[in-house]
């Protein structure tokens, strides 16, 4: 449910070839992977620790998926080559300490964009479907 899952799966279904195949196709698998082991992880806290609410658990669920996601992004994006090609021509110029800081804070600002828009619904759904109730818990 994804928006950046569907957009990007949407283009490549368009047209595949790419500069940055590795990049492109490895993002739906990071929104897979880090959606499925977000939920484990809520799961497993659910069941030692119960959730008070749903706000809780999906604020939780959304930091979370969001973290590991941006990271995910990142070495997915410098390891591919993606994120220098895209952001140094940003930093306009020779590798000064202000070209390295400006394409810098673009790496980390497209991280936190994917990881938004691909994770900030995620806890929202989650909560809503997955939240236990108290009253309606196993009974006695």
């Amino acid at each position: 449910m994804a928006p950046s899952f569907w957009l990007v799966g949407t283009l490549l279904a368009i047209d595949a070839r790419s500069d940055h195949p590795a990049f492109w196709f490895s993002l739906p698998g990071i929104v897979a992977l880090v959606n499925a082991a977000s939920i484990a992880r809520i799961n497993q806290r659910q069941h030692r620790q119960p959730y008070a609410c749903r706000e809780t658990l999906a604020l939780h669920y959304r930091t979370m998926s969001r973290r590991m996601g941006s990271i995910l992004f990142l070495a997915v994006g410098w390891g591919s080559s993606f994120l220098p090609d895209i952001t140094w021509p940003a930093a306009h110029g020779p590798a000064t300490l202000a070209a390295v800081a400006t394409a810098l804070l673009w790496n980390l600002l497209l991280a936190w964009l994917f990881g938004w828009l691909s994770f900030a619904h995620a806890g929202g759904v989650h909560a809503r479907i997955g939240f236990v109730y108290p009253e309606l818990g196993p009974r006695a």
